[in-house]
This record gives structure tokens, sequence and C-alpha cells, in this order.
């Protein structure tokens, strides 16, 4: 029998991540019915689908996870910060790699915040509270699984294509590295990312009403809160789609919007919380690499993030299909007189892949940049779930190919899972 001896010490712990998977499917389906259903063409079809995809990707997550093989060398750190928040400290900060010109940062405290009153329902004591980071960071990842559909839903697009995309997500390689290793506020900064991407996109033409506008600015007030890595990453992201709304005279009134927004957001965050702290944020401003890695030319540094893709397993069968994916989704000619970025998750994909590639210009300044292959896992999700429809619809070939992909990229997301959690620091 295949991995015995790891398949039976998993065994203890399947019933709870089951009970809590069903408690999920529940929570769910109510949610559906009360808010989601009347907001989707078709009503109620595949609902239950996409909420079983949401269970899979959280048992998946919750196995490796929980299963007496995974070390994590990052945890403890989470765990200690999560013990100081309920204490009354607030402002955090934790020590860079040298790659990235040593010394500290800010680590802002979203994901303690959003945590801490958990506490609550559990037994005192350190053991429950890395449980509920494990937990916790597993849950809001795969809620992104039910965002992708419904982003791709709300866009027009049928059920199956919603769900091809959002089962893409179910086992992404980036984020189970960071899952694996005990990287939580990077996990969590992004999952505090993702709504606020989602209520740009589907508000676009209505953020200038005071009601949709003040939630942008809540939602990217909490988003700046979650990790400073995913903070560039999204200001890049944010940046690049008040450009490609302007072009558009239906959406240009939401760049305005969307740059007042971040002003009010951004200051608000900067006084309360980064003011604080500006004497750690100008040491790093003349923060340089180490003398080892200061002679890096641009080029080596390229070629260091695209050898930690290989790592990470980002295969070029996602990026080229979620590339593929994102020219289908934006320009969409039948529904415009001129091929202008549709104002949903057009603009937004275009935007993600832009503000991804603008965020590597960090690059110029250290030789470490951000995680921009776990940051841009959605958007190639979001793009191939289209790509892979069109290939569908393309006869008995394209459907073959189409089986073929889908189940190719699945696999390798379960066995780089699989291999990470039996490998790592083993």
């Amino acid at each position: 029998m295949f991995a015995r001896m790891a398949l039976t010490l998993a065994t203890p712990q399947l019933p709870a991540i089951l009970a809590g998977c069903y408690a999920l499917g529940l929570l769910g389906d109510l949610a559906n019915r009360r808010v989601l259903a009347a907001t989707l063409p078709g009503g109620h079809a595949g609902q239950p689908l996409v909420m079983a995809l949401v269970a899979l990707a959280l048992a998946a997550r919750l196995a490796g996870m929980l299963h007496p093989y995974a070390i994590f060398s990052d945890a403890g750190l989470n765990t200690n910060n999560l013990i100081e928040l309920v204490q009354g400290k607030v402002l955090f900060t934790e020590g860079l790699p040298s790659e990235s010109g040593g010394g500290q940062a800010p680590y802002p405290p979203g994901q303690y915040i959003v945590l801490a009153p958990f506490q609550l329902l559990l037994v005192p004591g350190r053991d429950a509270l890395t449980a509920l980071e494990k937990i916790g960071n597993a849950l809001a990842d795969s809620l992104a699984v039910g965002l992708i559909w419904y982003l791709l839903r709300r866009g027009g697009y049928p059920e199956r294509t919603a769900l091809l995309g959002a089962a893409l997500y179910v086992l992404p390689p980036p984020m189970l590295k960071s899952l694996s290793v005990g990287e939580f506020a990077n996990v969590f900064g992004q999952a505090l990312a993702l709504p606020l991407l989602a209520y740009a996109a589907l508000s676009a033409r209505r953020l200038a009403e005071p009601r949709v506008f003040a939630g942008l600015a809540v939602l990217l007030a909490l988003a700046l809160l979650g990790h400073l890595g995913v903070t560039i990453s999204l200001v890049c992201l944010m940046g690049y789609l008040g450009l490609v709304w302007l072009v558009r005279p239906a959406t240009r009134r939401a760049t305005r919007a969307l740059t007042l927004a971040g002003l009010l957001a951004g200051g608000l965050v900067a006084l309360v919380y980064y003011a604080p702290l500006a004497d750690v944020l100008m040491s790093r401003v003349g923060a340089r690499p180490p003398a080892d890695a200061a002679h890096f030319a641009l080029a080596q540094r390229l070629a260091n993030e695209l050898n930690l893709t290989a790592v990470l397993r980002l295969h070029p069968l996602i990026v080229a299909l979620g590339a593929a994916g994102a020219a289908l989704v934006a320009f969409r000619p039948q529904h415009w007189a001129y091929p202008w970025p549709r104002p949903t998750i057009g603009a937004l994909l275009m935007a993600w892949w832009g503000g991804t590639l603008l965020s590597l210009g960090l690059l110029l300044f250290a030789s470490q940049g951000v995680r921009w292959q776990a940051f841009l896992y959605p958007a190639l999700c979001l793009g191939a779930g289209p790509a892979l429809a069109r290939l569908w619809a393309r006869g008995r070939a394209g459907r073959l190919v189409a089986i073929g992909v889908f189940g190719f990229l699945l696999w390798n997301g379960v066995d780089y899972w699989i291999v990470q959690i039996y490998t790592y620091l083993h």
C-alpha cells in the first residue's frame, strides 16, 4: 500500500477535519442562500459544487499542516506575536534576510487582529494558539477558491468555466510552500487583499457612491495591515488598475474614487501604525544588500527569481493558460465597440499582471523581491478557467486536452504538497 505509515499517522486528525469541513459547507450554503444567490446569474446553479471545492481545499491544507511529519520553521514567531498582541503590543518588527539588506522591517498585525477574538473559544495554552494560526490561515487561503468562482460568475461566465478556475486553486504550490513553512503573515496578508480586489472590480462603476466608497476605504485599510510584501504588490496592482480604469470613460470616475480612498486609507494607516515605526522605515531606505550580493546584476536577480519559480512548482503550463485566459477575459469585443478591458474582471486581470511586473522593480534595490509567485497565482486561476473552457468547446480533441491539462495541474499540486510535508526540515 502506498505511504501506509504516513496515511496511518494522519488518520487521527481526519474526523475533526471532516467535521470542520462539513460545518464550513453548512455556513457556505447559508451565506449563498441569504447573500450570494441574488447577485449571480442562474440563482443557485452549481453552488454545492463550489462549496465542495472550498471544503476540499481546506481539508487538503489541514491534512498536511496537522500531519505529524509537518515541521514549521516560522510558526512559533507568529504564535509569539499573537500572544503579545493580546498583551497589548501592536507594533511588531522582524529581521529581514541578508538578501534584502538585513535589519528590521515593520511586521503589520492584521492577521493577529483578526484571529485574536477566536482565542475566547479555545482552551488556554500555546498549542491551542498554534493550532488556531494553522486553521485560520488554511481557511483564509481556502476561501480564495470561492472568491475566484464568484468573480468569474459575476463576470458573466458559465458555471463550468467558474468551477474550472476555482478548482485550480485547490492546491496552489506557492501558497502551500508558505503554509508548510509557517509563513502565515504572507498567507493571511494575501487573504486580506483578495476581498479588496474583488470588491473594487465588481463595484468599479459605483465607487463614487458614498456607501460603496466607504467599503472600499475600509477594505483597503485592512489590506494595508496584512503584510508589508503583499502591500508592495497591492499598491503596484491598484496603481495599475487606476490607469486601466482611466482609459474607459465608463470607469474614469472610479479612478478618482480609488485615488481618494488610497490617500485616506493609506494616510490613516501611516499615521496610526507606521508613524511610530518611522525610524525603522528610514533605516530600510538606506539598507543595502551585503557585499557578496551587491554585485549581482539585475539579470542575475531575475534569473534567481525564475529559479525560485521552478522550486515553487509555478509550472509554465499554468502561467501560459493564465496569460492566454487573461487576454480572453480582458478583450471581448462582442460586448464593446472597442476592445477595452472589461470593467469587471478584465481590467483587474490586466492590472494584476501589470502590477506584478511592476513589483519586480524592487530587484533594482534588493537581491530578494516580493513573493510575486503567490500573489499572481489567483490571477492565473482566473485566466486559466476561461482558457480551459475555450479548449473544451473545441470538440472531442479540445475536451481531451482540457481534461489532460487540468488533471496534470491538479496532480502537480498534490505531488508538491506531499513532497513538501514529507521533506521540509527532515
